[in-house]
Parts: C-alpha cells; sequence; structure tokens
C-alpha cells in the first residue's frame, strides 16, 4: 500500500509540474524591458547583442538567458502555482564591450541577483494578445521582466566571426570562421561548469559532443590573436 502511494505521489507531482503553462518552455522569449523600483529600464537598441534569447527548460531545471553577456539559473518549478525558485545565478560571460549594453546586463542580473541574495520566488505570467504572447516575470521585491515572443533589435546569437552547426546537435557539432585561426575552445554548461576544453590549430575544428548530456551550452574559443568569441548551442 505505501508503495502505490508513494508511486500515486509521483505522478500527481509530475502532472502537476508538466501542467504548467507549456508555452514557457515552448517559447524563446527575448527580453524586452525591465521596472526596477518603479523605473522602466529598456534594452539599448544596438546592432548586435550576443545574448538576447531566453529559454526554460524542464530538464534539467535550467534557464537560459542574458542580455549583452550570458548566465545560466538552476530553478525549481512549483508543482502548484506559476512561479519557481533560483538555486544559483551563474555568470557565463561573453564578449561584451559596449558600455550601456554592461550596464544593461548588469541591470537584468541583478533582477535575479545581488548583494542581497537571489530574489525568490519569481511569478511568472504570459498573455497572448492575437498571436503575439508576451511573458512578464515579478521578483519578491515587485520588480517585473518583461520579454516577448520575438527580438526587438537586430541581433545574432553567435559571435560575428563564428557560427556552429548544427544546432541543437546530436553528435559532431562544427565551428566554423571566415578569419579566424582558433587555438582553443572550452565549453560550460548552464552552472558554468567547464564541461569540454580541447586545443586546435584551425579555423573551422571540429568538436565530438556524443558525451555531453542533453541540453544548453556556451562555447568560447579563443583565436591565436588572442581574440575571443563566444556561442550559445543546445545539445540533443
Amino acid at each position: 500500500m505505501k508503495k502505490k502511494l508513494f508511486l500515486v505521489v509521483i505522478a500527481l507531482c509530475s502532472k502537476a509540474l508538466v501542467a504548467q503553462d507549456p508555452q514557457l518552455f515552448e517559447t524563446t522569449w527575448y527580453l524586452q524591458k525591465l521596472t526596477i523600483d518603479t523605473n522602466d529600464i529598456f534594452p539599448p537598441n544596438t546592432e548586435f547583442i550576443e545574448y538576447d534569447e531566453t529559454n526554460f527548460f524542464l530538464e534539467p531545471p535550467t534557464i537560459s538567458t542574458g542580455y549583452c553577456d550570458a548566465f545560466g539559473i538552476e530553478v525549481l518549478y512549483s508543482t502548484m502555482d506559476d512561479e519557481f525558485e533560483a538555486l544559483s545565478v551563474v555568470e557565463l560571460g561573453g564578449t561584451c564591450i559596449d558600455i550601456d549594453n554592461i550596464n544593461f546586463t548588469s541591470e537584468y542580473y541583478s533582477f535575479f541577483e545581488d548583494g542581497t541574495g537571489i530574489k525568490n520566488p519569481f511569478a511568472y505570467e504570459i498573455t497572448d494578445s492575437g498571436g503575439a504572447l508576451s511573458l512578464l516575470i515579478s521578483n519578491v521585491n515587485g520588480d517585473t521582466a518583461l520579454y516577448g515572443d520575438e527580438t526587438l533589435a537586430i541581433n545574432e546569437v553567435a559571435s560575428p566571426s563564428l557560427s556552429v552547426f548544427p544546432n541543437p546537435v546530436m553528435d559532431v557539432l562544427h565551428i566554423h570562421s571566415t578569419t579566424e585561426i582558433f587555438k582553443t575552445v572550452t565549453i560550460f554548461n548552464l552552472q558554468g561548469q567547464e564541461v569540454m576544453s580541447l586545443k586546435f590549430q584551425q579555423n573551422n575544428p571540429t568538436i565530438d559532443t556524443g558525451n555531453l548530456q542533453a541540453g544548453v551550452y556556451f562555447l568560447k574559443a579563443e583565436s591565436d590573436t588572442e581574440k575571443q568569441f563566444t556561442a550559445k548551442f543546445v545539445k540533443k
């Protein structure tokens, strides 16, 4: 009887977790506005932003987000309400050099965590306005982050001189550049942990990702001229 009851509890919890709005996980979100202490803060309108995508994942329970630089968030999704708790917020970096983008990224990071700690819990609401989706996340202080399902700027996920494909990848990931010779490539997971580091001396190296678990990863490549490039990819 105890075993059956235990299985029923697991089934109910799993059902409740999946019962959250599936659009949260099915949609790629783009940050449109922060409201901090009742002040509206909008993303700088720049031509190149390295990380403007936000994705939510159930397995593993994480958020991939950022603006000019990236960060990963380990989360615990509520089984009852449209909310989650952030267990850790890890800065994954990037190649951001524009001061306006750096300042906005700092404001965005502080929406989740600052010197006082992580601002749990976070509640969210998804609105469908004639086919256009919006996501509003609120932290414990009442600050909000507003996202849409379309980007506001002309952006690319990877650095202009670096592309990775296929993305998502099943096994072999190709790194391509028409201008750079890469000497090292390092891969990090959303927890900021280094999971792979390789040395090359070529502009189009390949990486066997067969041993990586399914999830989102960030790739940092350094050229023979000491330039750094970054990209995000998904391992199936």
